[in-house]
C-alpha cells in the first residue's frame, strides 16, 4: 500500500481509492456518508480545524461533548480504512496532511485553471485537461440538508467550480475562434458547455457562429431555436439578447461567399494569419568593432544575384567569427523574404537542425522517423525558399552537407576554424585576421575610462599587443580592468607580461588561454566554483535552474546565483542566450573543463538534476527541446561513472518523449548504453524491456532487420521469464512487422498468442488493439467480412473502456473495410464518426487521416470534387507533420481519384511516386497495386508492351503473396488484352 497514493474524486460521483493514475483500487463503500463529507471538508480547507468547530458542523443537534465523541469515532473509522497518514490529529486541532501521497481531482482542476490565468496567454492545453477532469458537478448527488453549515459550504464550492468550468470552456472556445481557427474543436467545447449549462446564452452564440463558419448554416439556425427554447425553459426569458438576434439575422441572410461580422464575436470567417517570417539567430552581442571591411564584403556577396551563394568565415577560435556572422544575420534580415535560419553545429545533430528549421515554417518532422528522411524533407523545403542559412562552428563538412539545398535561392554562411571544411561544402572561404592595432584599441576603450588612458597613453596598445589583438582576449582583459577601476593600465601591463609568454614563444590560442588564466585567478570563490561547473555543459546552452541545482545552492538563493552568473557575463567569461539561459564560448568551456577535472560528484549532481527534470517534463516537449543535448550527456555521464540505475531511469523516463519527437537515433544510442547497464545489474526484466524499446525504435525508423533482431531477443527473454505482459508486447510489435513485410501466417500466429495473453490479463485495451491489428491483417488479405467483424468488436471495446484514440483508428479502418464490402453508405457513416472523434481529440494526425477516409468514400460515391478537396487537405496536413508513410497512402488515393476522373496523365506520375515510396517501405501489396494501375494507364495510352511488363511484375508479387483475388484480376487483364 505504501507504493500507492490516495486518490479522491469529487467532480461527479464521489470516489475513494488507492492507485497511481493507471491502476485503481476503490474503497468508497467502506467509508460512511458523513465520514466522506468530513474528509472532503478537511482536504479542501487547508487549515487547522478546532475540534469544537468540526463537531458543531457535522453534529449540530448534539452537545459539544457528544459531538466531539462522535468526531473521534469518525476519525477512527477513517484511520481503519488506511487513512492514518493523511489525518494529523496529534495537536488539539485537526488538519489533512497535504504532504502525504494523494491526488484530488478538485485541486488539480483548480490548479490547471489557475496556471492558465497566470500565463501571458491562455494555456489551452492546461484548460483542456481541466475540462477533462470535470466529470460532473462537485459531489454530484451528495446532499446533507441536516448539516446546514456543510451544505452551505458545499453549495458555495459547487457554484465556484461551476464558474471555473465555464471560464475554462469559454476561454478554449474563444481561442479556437480567434487564434487558431480550430472551429471543429470549438464546436466540441461549445456543445460541452451547453451540456453543462444550457442557459448560457454566450455558449449558444459561440456555437451558432462556429457552425456557420464551418458551412453548417442550417445547423446554426437550428441552434438559434434551441437557444430560444433553453432561455425560456431555464430562465423564463421570452427572447434572446440583441447580440444573439443580430447574429441570427446575419447567418440567415448570408450568402455562400459572404460571412457576416458580429460584435463582440469576430468575423465568421477570418483569413488564416500569415506565419511570421522565421528569424532564428541569437541575440546580438553588445560590442562590435573592427570588422567593417569583411562585413561589407559578405553583405554584398550573400545578397548578390546568384543561385545559392555560399561563403565561410574562417579563423582561429576567439577571433570573432560568430560575432561577425551574428551581425550579418541581423543586418541582412530584411533582405531575405523567407527569413534567417541559424544552427549551433557543434552541439546539435543534423536531424535536430532539420527539425528546428522545418518547424520555423510550420512543418513538423517529428514523424519522419529517420534522420535521412528529415534531412531530405528539409532540403526539399529549402529548395523553394530564399533564406539565409547560418551554420556556426562547423568542424566537419560531412555533418551539415545534407542540410544544404542543391538548388534554389538560399544563401549559406558558415563559420569554421578550417578553410578545408569550407571548401568541402562548396563554399568560398573568407579569412578573418586578428584585429589591427586600431581595432584592438577601439574595443579595449569600451571597457576603460578616458582618465586611465590619459594616465598611461601607451599602455592600451601594449595590452592589445600582449594578447595578440585577439577580440575574445581583449574583451576578457577589458572586463578584468572594468572590475578593477583603481588598477592602473601600466600596472596591468606588468601583470600581463608576467602571465603571458613572449609573442614568439606561444601560439595564439595558448595566448587566449593565458588571458583566461588571469581572469580565473582573480575570481572569488563562488564565481570560481560556478565557472568550473560550467565545464559540464561543454559549450551547450544551459538554464539558471540547472546550474543552481548542480552547484548545490539553496533554491532560495537562486537570485544570488543569477547575480554571480551575470558577473561572469560582465567578465566576458559567459554570454546570455535568452531568458535565464546561458552559453560559453567553446574555448572557455574547454578551459572550465580543465579546471573542473574529473569530478564524479559534480557529474552525479548533473545526472540527478536532469533525471528529475526529465521526469517532471516528460510530456512537455517545449521544455525538453532546449535540453536535449544536456539530457543525452546525462546518459553518457551515467555510463562513464557506472551509475547503471541512473542510466535505466533516464532511458525509461525519456523513452516516450524520444518516440513522440522522433529522436530515434538518440533513443537507440541510449538503449545501447541501457543494455550494458541492465547486464551489469543482472536485471533481466530491464534487459528485456530495453530490447523491446530498442526494437520499437528501429521499427519506427524502418530498420526492419535490426527491429526484428531486438524484438525477437526481447520475446525470447520474456518467454524465459514467463512474463505474459512482456511476451504480448513483443509479439504485438513483431506482428506489426510481419504485416508490413507481408508475412500473414506469422502475423496471425503472433496475434492469436497476443489475444490469449491479453485476455488472461484482463487487458481490455490490449485486447481491443489486438483485434484492430487482426482486422488490418484480414483487410490486407481482402477478407473484409471477417475484418469487419473484428474491427466492430475492437471499436465496441474501445468505446466501453474510453480508448478514444484507439477507437478513432479503428473507425478509420472500418471506412476502408466497408468500401471493400461495397457498403458505401455505412463507410460514409464511419468516416463521419471518425472525423468527429478525431476533432474531439484535437489530434491533427487523426483528423488528416479521417479526411483521407472521407475522400475515399466520396470517390466511391462519385463526389469527386469533394474527394479531391479532402484528399488535398489531408496531404497538406500530413506534409506539415512530416508523416511520410501516411502521405504516401493519401497520394495513392489521389491517384485513384484522378483515375475516376479519367485524368490518366495526372494519375500516372502519382502512381510512379507511390511505387517508389511503397518499395522503400517494403509494402509489397501496395507495390503490386501501383504496378497494376500503371499497367492500366499505359494500356490506355496505347503502350501495350509496357502495360504487360507492369502487370507481369504485379502478378509475380501477387503469386508470392498468395493473393488469389489479385491474381485473378491481373490474369483477367491479360485475357482482355488478348481478345
Amino acid at each position: 500500500m505504501s507504493q500507492k497514493e490516495l486518490r479522491i474524486t469529487m467532480l461527479g460521483k464521489f470516489e475513494l481509492g488507492w492507485g497511481d493514475g493507471r491502476s485503481h483500487e476503490p474503497f468508497t463503500p467502506k467509508v460512511a456518508t458523513k465520514n466522506r463529507a468530513i474528509l472532503c471538508y478537511l482536504v479542501l480547507n487547508n487549515r487547522l480545524h478546532q475540534r469544537e468547530e468540526l463537531a458543531a458542523t457535522f453534529w449540530p443537534d448534539k452537545t459539544e461533548r457528544a459531538g466531539k465523541a462522535n468526531l473521534r469515532v469518525a476519525l477512527n473509522a477513517l484511520r481503519n480504512v488506511g487513512l492514518t497518514p493523511y489525518l494529523d490529529t496529534q495537536r488539539p486541532e485537526i488538519t489533512f496532511n497535504h504532504q502525504a501521497a494523494y491526488w484530488c481531482d478538485v485541486q488539480s482542476f483548480e490548479a490547471l485553471v489557475a496556471k492558465s490565468r497566470h500565463e501571458a496567454e491562455p494555456d489551452i492545453f492546461a484548460l483542456k485537461k481541466a475540462v477533462d477532469l470535470y466529470q460532473g458537478e462537485f459531489l454530484e448527488g451528495f446532499s446533507q440538508p441536516e448539516l446546514q453549515l456543510f451544505d452551505e459550504w458545499m453549495s458555495g464550492y459547487r457554484l465556484r467550480l461551476d464558474d471555473l468550468m465555464w471560464e475554462a470552456l469559454d476561454t478554449i472556445i474563444r481561442w479556437s475562434m480567434r487564434e487558431t481557427a480550430d472551429y471543429e474543436s470549438g464546436i466540441y467545447y461549445a456543445k460541452r458547455a451547453l451540456t453543462q449549462a444550457p442557459w448560457r446564452e454566450t455558449a449558444h452564440q459561440h456555437l451558432m457562429w462556429l457552425l456557420a463558419s464551418t458551412d453548417q448554416r442550417a445547423a446554426a439556425l437550428t441552434q438559434y431555436e434551441r437557444c430560444r427554447e433553453a432561455l425560456k425553459t431555464w430562465l423564463d426569458v421570452d427572447e434572446p439578447s440583441p447580440t444573439t438576434e443580430e447574429l441570427y439575422v446575419n447567418i440567415r441572410d448570408m450568402k455562400s461567399a459572404t460571412k457576416p461580422t458580429t460584435v463582440p464575436l469576430p468575423p465568421l470567417r477570418e483569413p488564416e494569419p500569415e506565419r511570421e517570417t522565421p528569424f532564428l539567430a541569437p541575440l546580438l552581442p553588445p560590442l562590435f568593432v573592427g570588422r567593417s571591411e569583411p562585413l561589407a564584403q559578405l553583405e554584398e556577396a550573400l545578397t548578390a544575384v546568384s543561385n545559392s551563394p555560399r561563403f565561410g568565415i574562417v579563423g582561429m577560435g576567439g577571433i570573432g567569427k560568430t560575432t561577425l556572422a551574428l551581425h550579418l544575420a541581423h543586418t541582412l534580415r530584411e533582405r531575405f523574404p523567407d527569413g534567417v535560419l541559424w544552427a549551433n553545429v557543434a552541439d546539435e545533430q543534423p536531424e535536430e537542425i532539420a527539425t528546428e528549421w522545418a518547424a520555423a515554417y510550420g512543418y513538423d518532422l517529428s514523424q519522419q522517423y529517420s534522420g535521412e528522411e528529415r534531412l531530405a524533407a528539409v532540403k526539399r523545403l529549402l529548395a523553394e525558399k530564399q533564406a539565409l542559412l547560418v551554420l556556426d562552428d562547423v568542424w566537419a563538412g560531412s555533418k551539415v552537407r545534407d542540410l544544404l539545398p542543391e538548388s534554389g535561392k538560399c544563401a549559406v554562411l558558415i563559420t569554421s576554424r578550417a578553410a578545408r571544411v569550407v571548401h568541402s561544402l562548396d563554399a568560398e572561404p573568407v579569412p578573418l585576421a586578428q584585429f589591427s592595432p586600431e581595432s584592438g584599441r577601439s574595443l579595449l576603450l569600451h571597457y576603460v575610462d578616458e582618465e586611465r588612458v590619459q594616465a598611461d597613453p601607451t599602455a592600451v596598445n601594449e595590452i592589445c599587443k600582449l594578447v595578440g589583438n585577439l577580440p575574445l582576449a581583449i574583451s576578457i582583459a577589458g572586463s578584468y580592468l572594468a572590475y578593477r577601476p583603481y588598477r592602473s593600465l601600466a600596472d596591468f601591463v606588468v601583470q600581463l607580461t608576467q602571465q603571458i609568454k613572449p609573442l614568439d614563444l606561444v601560439e595564439d590560442e595558448q595566448r587566449i588561454r593565458e588571458t583566461f588564466e588571469l581572469s580565473w585567478m582573480h575570481l572569488e570563490e563562488t564565481q570560481s566554483h560556478l565557472f568550473e561547473l560550467l565545464g559540464l555543459f561543454a559549450g551547450r546552452s544551459f538554464s539558471l535552474e540547472a546550474i543552481n541545482e548542480i552547484a548545490e545552492i539553496d533554491r532560495a538563493d537562486i537570485f544570488m546565483i543569477e547575480d554571480r552568473l551575470q558577473e561572469l557575463v560582465q567578465l566576458s567569461l559567459l554570454r546570455v542566450e535568452g531568458r535565464r539561459r546561458y552559453r560559453q564560448h567553446a574555448l572557455l568551456a574547454t578551459f572550465a573543463q580543465e579546471k573542473l577535472g574529473d569530478e564524479p560528484a559534480a557529474k552525479e549532481r548533473y545526472i540527478s538534476y536532469f533525471s528529475g527534470f526529465a521526469e517532471a517534463h516528460a510530456s512537455s516537449y517545449k521544455m525538453l527541446q532546449p535540453e536535449w543535448g544536456n539530457l543525452d550527456t546525462a546518459v553518457k555521464f551515467a555510463e562513464s561513472t557506472q551509475q547503471w540505475e541512473a542510466v535505466l531511469r533516464l532511458t525509461a523516463v525519456l523513452k516516450d518523449a524520444w518516440f513522440a519527437r522522433g529522436r530515434f537515433e538518440q533513443a537507440r544510442e541510449a538503449f545501447k548504453v541501457a543494455f550494458h547497464a541492465a547486464v551489469r545489474l543482472e536485471d533481466e526484466p530491464q534487459l528485456a524491456r530495453n530490447w523491446l524499446w530498442w526494437g520499437q525504435a528501429c521499427l519506427e525508423q524502418g530498420d526492419q532487420v535490426e527491429a526484428r533482431k531486438w524484438l525477437q531477443q526481447a520475446l525470447d527473454l520474456y518467454d524465459e521469464l514467463e512474463d505474459g505482459i512482456g511476451i504480448a508486447d513483443a509479439e504485438f510489435e513483431l506482428a506489426r512487422l510481419d504485416i508490413e513485410q507481408t508475412l500473414p501466417e506469422e502475423a496471425e500466429r503472433r496475434l492469436n498468442r497476443v489475444l490469449i495473453l491479453r485476455q488472461s490479463q484482463n487487458d481490455e485495451k490490449g485486447i481491443a488493439a489486438a483485434l484492430y491489428r487482426f482486422a488490418r491483417l484480414r483487410h490486407r488479405q481482402q477478407n473484409n467480412g471477417t475484418a469487419s467483424e473484428l474491427a466492430v468488436q475492437s471499436a465496441k471495446k474501445q468505446q466501453q473502456i474510453g480508448d478514444r484514440l484507439g477507437r478513432c483508428k479503428t473507425l478509420r479502418l472500418l471506412v476502408f473495410i466497408m468500401i471493400g464490402l461495397k457498403q458505401n453508405e455505412v463507410a460514409q457513416q464511419y468516416a463521419e464518426e471518425s472525423l468527429a472523434l478525431a476533432t474531439e481529440l484535437d489530434d491533427l494526425g487523426e483528423i488528416a487521416m479521417a479526411k483521407r477516409g472521407f475522400a475515399a468514400t466520396y470517390r466511391i460515391l462519385g463526389r469527386l470534387d469533394e474527394a479531391n478537396r479532402l484528399a488535398e487537405e489531408s496531404y497538406v496536413s500530413l506534409e506539415r507533420m512530416g508523416d511520410r508513410q501516411s502521405m504516401t497512402a493519401v497520394r495513392f488515393l489521389q491517384c485513384l481519384i484522378k483515375r475516376s476522373e479519367e485524368k490518366y496523365e495526372e494519375a500516372l506520375p502519382l502512381a510512379e511516386e507511390c511505387l517508389v515510396e511503397f518499395t522503400r517501405l517494403k509494402d509489397d501489396l501496395h507495390v503490386a497495386f501501383c504496378l497494376v494501375h500503371q499497367g492500366d494507364f499505359y494500356k490506355i495510352f496505347g503502350d501495350k508492351e509496357t502495360a504487360v511488363q507492369k502487370w507481369r511484375a504485379a502478378l509475380e508479387i501477387a503469386v508470392r503473396l498468395e493473393d488469389q483475388e489479385m491474381i485473378e484480376k491481373i490474369n483477367g487483364r491479360f485475357h482482355a488484352d488478348d481478345t
